[in-house]
């Protein structure tokens, strides 16, 4: 009968076998390796439907705040269709370019939704001019 010390360990062998998936072809045929072009062609776009989305988000809320300034003689007033309606217009092109900024504009949109329609209360609350 064999005992356990007597017994030689196998020799190690490797975790997984490689095998090689190389086509064999001529030059100039298949397709391109990396996609590096296009990302990079996209990546212009996706900046700028991020920045929209953070316009948005940002005039949306100013749209909601309904602020009425006047300094020096000159009146500044938001009138909440105007300011929420440019909001909603830039969330949904934002949207609509999509690209790695996709969650940011379906925020924006939904935020300067939200916005027009607190400003549209507040302001007819108030009495004060929708446009």
């Amino acid at each position: 009968m064999e005992s356990l010390a007597d017994r030689t360990p196998a020799p190690p062998r490797a975790a997984r076998v490689a095998s090689p998936r190389v086509r064999q072809g001529r030059e100039g045929e298949g397709d391109d390796v990396s996609a590096y072009e296009a990302e990079r062609a996209r990546s212009g776009l996706d900046t700028f439907a991020g920045l929209l989305s953070a316009t948005a988000i940002f005039i949306g809320l100013l749209g909601a705040t309904n602020f009425n300034y006047s300094i020096s003689g000159t009146h500044l007033e938001m009138r909440p269709i105007r300011i929420g309606v440019a909001a909603v217009v830039l969330a949904l092109v934002a949207a609509g370019i999509g690209g790695r900024h996709h969650r940011l504009a379906a925020i924006a949109v939904a935020v300067s939704g939200a916005c027009w329609i607190i400003g549209m209360a507040v302001a007819v609350i108030t009495q004060r001019p929708l446009f």
